[in-house]
């Protein structure tokens, strides 16, 4: 199996564009590098991607590399909510991963706390799935909408009892509930 593994990755890699090694960088936190490769390429550093439309600062949030989405955010060559393909933003991984200190940041950087991906996911919905208990409770504090369904109607409630992430709906619901109680009678 090993060698077969090895076969195909060697071959198919013949077919994949190469990525920037400032990419591979990001992905494990070599701050220094990402710097000296916006110094001496900055006009280009925007357009560094993967072949998923991911950028620096996607990769560091999912990593978890608060230093690098911090520089690159201070630098302005990338925006907050840039996108990738799928529609993911930075707050999406960072939620997803657990990252709270960088969610809040991204959030306090402009973030869109209510960011839709191409499935119709949230921050919420992705971190709700995954069970990061302090993350739902950071997005919640900046206006998460609980309530957003995704393309399958799916609530961040529903995904977190999809994978039985108890904390999570207990604190939903509550959230919900609370909502609901200051919504004006009709």
């Amino acid at each position: 199996m090993g060698k077969a593994k090895g076969f195909l990755e060697t071959f198919c890699s013949c077919f994949l564009p190469k990525e920037h090694p400032v990419l591979e960088d990001a992905r494990k936190g070599h701050l220094e590098e990402v710097k000296k490769f916006i110094q001496n390429d900055k006009e280009n550093f925007f357009k560094i991607r993967t072949r998923h439309g991911e950028t620096v600062v996607h990769l560091a949030a999912e990593a978890g590399s608060f230093p690098i989405v911090e520089y690159v955010l201070e630098q302005r060559l990338i925006a907050v909510d840039d996108p990738t393909k799928t529609g993911q933003t930075a707050l999406h991984r960072a939620a997803y991963k657990g990252h709270v200190e960088l969610v809040e940041f991204l959030l306090k950087s402009g973030a869109a706390v209510n960011a839709t991906n191409r499935s119709g996911q949230t921050p919420l919905h992705r971190a709700a799935y995954k069970g990061k208990l302090e993350v739902v409770k950071a997005l919640l504090r900046e206006g998460a909408d609980c309530t957003a369904k995704d393309d399958k109607g799916r609530t961040a409630v529903s995904r977190a009892q999809d994978k039985k992430q108890e904390e999570v709906v207990k604190l939903l619901e509550q959230h919900l509930g609370n909502f609901e109680k200051a919504l004006p009678v009709k």
